[in-house]
């Protein structure tokens, strides 16, 4: 297990650097204007694919290692979301891209191409995020990394090719995310296909897919409640200010969400091995749990440290003189990240143990508590007041989480119990 936690922690942190270089490139090709239209466009697409897994990653990474559900009944379960995601993710898109160009892009319009890239992001992300949880419920963190470093590579390159030899800004960029996609999710299915060979299910614990979609979808409540709770100030942002504010705040932003790579990684990892029935029983998933806190706490510390020497210097390189809260409100953001990478790696407790719902309950509470801060700070006291919303609505979530997961399991004496929490997951 340490092996594999050293391989998915460094193959992600490579990733993280890939990623970083990415966004900040981005940002400076499209300047701040066009990069908050980018960030809109890409919250609002990423929002739309949570929603429509249908709970599928969660169930996957919780059975999976029940063995209790077939990987080509999972694939189904995968195929089956997809095509009833592109009919649904096209009707969303095209009726409210009337609303979003009102409310946030200043009546700018929102173009056809531009509404089916976003098409394509939204399933590709879906059948990516799907076939994640698998992969890392197995514990392949080494092809799981270079699937991932392949994408970003890939993606760098053609906006390279598109921003540079084409007219294309804002569409070459969601076309160049859209091919990274691509070959991340033909490399995931690739390995998923590969570990089907050696997948053998447990006949006694063979599920339904009403008990199937059942598990996942009360885990997906939380899951969209906490994508809209990271994303929330985003939107706040550009109701209350204008594009160009919301281009300047979305790069912390984005530099924050690509060192929760490593967190999202690990939580996948813990999750993982929480849902194992060894672990319930010898307590390795609890161990693990702690130690993955711990281990997020450092890695967040010094990336804190690190933002407050390299912003001032990025910042102004990204975008030049003119924003002079920049650097302070991308500091902000990265400090954050501190109770954030907790939170998600405390949010996989409950699950794994099959108490879905009470994580999801615990996240929606969480993510009004962030809604109510994000608004009365950013009406009152601009871009600023959405930073410090950030570090505010991300410890509350942290506390919720922790408090959830020490209040239904660690205090409780039998929390190793495998066959009781099944049972109640299944219910």
């Amino acid at each position: 297990m340490r092996k594999k936690a050293i391989q998915l922690i460094s193959g992600n942190v490579l990733n993280t650097f890939l990623r970083g270089i990415l966004t900040i490139y981005v940002a400076r090709i499209l300047g701040p204007s066009d990069q908050g239209i980018l960030a809109l466009a890409m919250g609002s697409a990423l929002l739309f694919s949570m929603v429509l897994n249908f709970g599928v990653p969660h169930a996957t990474a919780y059975f999976i290692r029940q063995r209790s559900v077939s990987v080509s009944k999972i694939l189904f379960y995968l195929n089956s979301t997809l095509f009833y995601g592109f009919f649904i993710s096209t009707a969303l898109i095209f009726l409210g891209r009337g609303f979003f160009s009102l409310v946030f892009l200043e009546g700018k319009n929102v173009d056809s191409l531009m509404v089916f890239l976003l098409i394509g992001i939204i399933l590709l992300n879906s059948n990516n995020t799907m076939l994640d949880a698998g992969i890392i419920a197995k514990g392949d963190s080494k092809k799981h990394a270079f699937s991932l470093n392949i994408g970003t590579i890939t993606s760098f390159l053609v906006i390279l090719v598109l921003v540079n030899f084409t007219s294309w800004r804002i569409h070459g960029v969601l076309l160049g995310y859209l091919i990274g996609y691509i070959v991340t999710g033909v490399m995931f299915r690739m390995v998923f296909s590969e570990y089907m060979k050696n997948y053998i299910v447990d006949n006694r614990n063979i599920l339904s897919s009403r008990l199937f979609f059942g598990f996942g979808l009360k885990a997906q409540i939380g899951s969209v409640a906490s994508f809209f709770f990271k994303r929330v100030d985003l939107f706040v942002a550009g109701y209350f200010l204008n594009t160009t504010a919301v281009g300047y705040y979305s790069v912390g932003l984005g530099l924050r969400d690509i060192a929760l790579i490593v967190a999202r990684a690990m939580a996948g990892l813990i999750g993982g091995e929480m849902a194992d029935e060894k672990s319930k029983i010898n307590g390795t998933g609890i161990r693990l749990f702690k130690k993955g806190i711990w281990l997020n706490v450092v890695f967040s510390i010094l990336v804190i440290i690190g933002s407050i020497f390299i912003f001032p210097a990025v910042i102004p390189f990204v975008y030049g003189i003119g924003y002079e809260n920049a650097v302070l409100v991308s500091i902000l953001i990265m400090v954050s990240l501190l109770p954030l990478s907790v939170a998600i790696i405390a949010a996989v407790g409950l699950p794994s143990y099959g108490k879905p719902m009470h994580m999801s309950f615990g996240t929606v509470f969480a993510a009004s508590l962030g809604v109510i801060s994000v608004w009365y700070l950013t009406k009152f006291y601009g871009i600023i007041g959405t930073g410090l919303s950030s570090i505010f609505s991300c410890t509350i979530l942290a506390i919720v989480h922790l408090s959830l997961f020490w209040f239904f399991i660690l205090r409780v004496p039998n929390y190793m119990n495998f066959r009781s929490y099944q049972e109640e997951a299944l219910k």
